[in-house]
C-alpha cells in the first residue's frame, strides 16, 4: 500500500470511528456526595469483602467480594479505596473470568464506571465535565489521590475498546493516551510502574500514523522495569 493510500485509509477509519458506539460515563453521578463523608468503619461486610478479595483468583470469591464492596460503596460513596477496588475487580472479572462477549463488555464498562466515580469526587474535575469539557482534557486538575481512578478507567476503557474493535480503539486513542500520560506524570511508581508500562504498550501497538514508535516503547518499558524489575506483567507486555 502506498503512503497516500495508507493515509487515506487512516482518515477513513477516524471518520468511521465517529459513528461507533460509545459507553456512558458516570463522572457526575455523585454530584450530591459530600466530600466530608466519614470513611466506613471496618464492619462485618468490609472484613468479609477483604477476606474474599484475598482469594480473588477464585471467580466465585471475586464475584462475592465485588457484591459486598458495592454495598459498602452505596453507603459510603466517597471511599476512594473501595471504588478503586471495584474498578480493579471488574477489570479482573472481565479479563480472567468471563468469556461471553456481552458479559466481558459489561464488566469492563462497570469497571470504568467505578473508576470514573473516583474522579467524580474531585469537585473541579466534576464541574468541568458538567460544563461540557472532555474528560481527557480535564485531567490537569487531578492529583495523586485521583491516580487509581485515572488508571483503572484507562485499563477498563482500553480493554473495552479492544473488545469493541479497531475502530473504537482509534476513536478512543487520544483519551487513553491522555489518561496513561497523567498516571505516569502524577505517580510513576503506581501499580508497578503502570504509567510507563501503559505507554510502552501504546507506542508498540499504535500504527505509525497514530504515533507508534518502537524506540519510545522500549524506553518506557525499561523505565517501568526500573521501578518494578520483578513485575512479570511488564516483561510479558514488552
Amino acid at each position: 500500500m502506498t503512503e497516500r493510500k495508507a493515509l487515506m485509509a487512516a482518515v477513513a477509519l477516524v471518520v468511521c470511528a465517529g459513528c461507533e458506539e460509545s459507553r456512558q460515563s458516570v463522572y457526575t453521578a455523585q454530584t450530591a456526595v459530600s466530600l466530608a463523608t466519614p470513611p466506613a468503619p471496618q464492619d462485618e461486610n468490609t472484613t468479609r469483602a477483604d477476606e474474599l478479595w484475598a482469594q480473588r483468583e477464585d471467580p466465585k470469591k471475586l464475584h462475592q467480594a465485588l457484591g459486598l464492596y458495592e454495598k459498602i460503596a452505596a453507603a459510603h460513596p466517597s471511599r476512594r479505596d473501595i471504588l478503586a477496588r471495584l474498578s480493579r475487580g471488574y477489570y479482573l472479572m472481565a479479563y480472567g473470568c468471563l468469556s461471553v462477549e456481552e458479559e466481558v463488555l459489561a464488566a469492563y464498562d462497570k469497571g470504568a464506571g467505578w473508576g470514573e466515580r473516583i474522579l467524580g469526587l474531585h469537585k473541579e474535575f466534576r464541574e468541568r465535565i458538567a460544563a461540557g469539557k472532555k474528560d481527557y482534557q480535564s485531567l490537569g486538575v487531578t492529583t495523586r489521590e485521583d491516580v487509581p481512578g485515572i488508571y483503572w478507567v484507562y485499563a477498563n476503557m482500553g480493554k473495552w475498546s479492544v473488545a469493541k474493535g479497531f475502530i473504537t480503539v482509534v476513536k478512543n486513542k487520544s483519551k487513553l493516551k491522555a489518561f496513561i500520560d497523567r498516571v505516569a506524570e502524577l505517580a510513576p511508581e503506581f501499580y508497578y510502574g503502570a504509567g510507563d508500562r501503559g505507554l510502552g504498550a501504546y507506542y508498540a501497538k499504535a500504527p505509525s500514523f497514530a504515533g507508534g514508535d518502537l524506540d519510545k516503547s522500549c524506553s518506557h518499558f525499561n523505565r517501568s522495569l526500573k521501578i518494578a524489575p520483578n513485575y512479570f506483567g511488564t516483561k510479558v507486555l514488552m
